[in-house]
């Protein structure tokens, strides 16, 4: 072999060392089957509710937009007033 070849060649004690150790990877426990929490008709009835509460104050928020924007600015300034001494 000439020199400007590398021995590629490895004694054994040096494959042990860069060789990786076997490691016995365990399998994780099969968890048992739970109970489901909610069953769909109790989902649904949860989302609709969700929906129905966003949905008036999207509805709310509108109709304020829209009463706002067909005021005049001493209306705006006097609604606000008025809605912040009510709160």
């Amino acid at each position: 072999m000439d020199e400007t070849q590398q021995d590629t060649r490895q004694k054994p004690q040096e494959q042990v060392k860069n060789e990786p150790r076997e490691t016995k990877q365990e399998q994780p426990a099969q968890q048992p089957k739970q109970k489901e929490k909610y069953t769909a008709e109790e989902v649904n009835e949860l989302i609709n509710k969700r929906f129905d509460e966003w949905s008036k104050k999207r509805d709310t928020e509108v109709t304020e937009a829209k009463k706002l924007a067909e005021m005049n600015e001493s209306e705006r300034a006097e609604y606000e007033r008025d809605k912040l001494q009510n709160s």
